[in-house]
């Protein structure tokens, strides 16, 4: 068989589908996963972004004085307070 002049990602489980297309080239793109180089979950190997991706950075230790309850991404800034007796 031979292919129609409309090239392009074929697989419809691939985030670059083309539903035009009728001979596949090789584009398809479905390694899903979070694509922001400044998330804290960011997947280098994702080629797709599937909104997964974490980017609110703050103080996660509730017993911390700076603690952030809308963080998702850890930061390295901890203030804590000890007491001794």
């Amino acid at each position: 068989g031979s292919c129609l002049s409309i090239y392009g990602c074929t697989d419809p489980l691939a985030c670059n589908y083309d539903s035009l297309a009728t001979c596949d080239d090789g584009s398809c793109l479905s390694i899903y996963g979070c694509t922001d180089p400044l998330a804290c979950n960011y997947d280098s190997l994702a080629t797709c972004d599937d909104g997964s991706c974490l980017t609110i950075y703050g103080c996660m230790n509730p017993s911390a004085i700076n603690y952030d309850s809308l963080a998702n991404c850890l930061d390295t800034l901890v203030i804590t307070i000890s007491w001794l007796y």
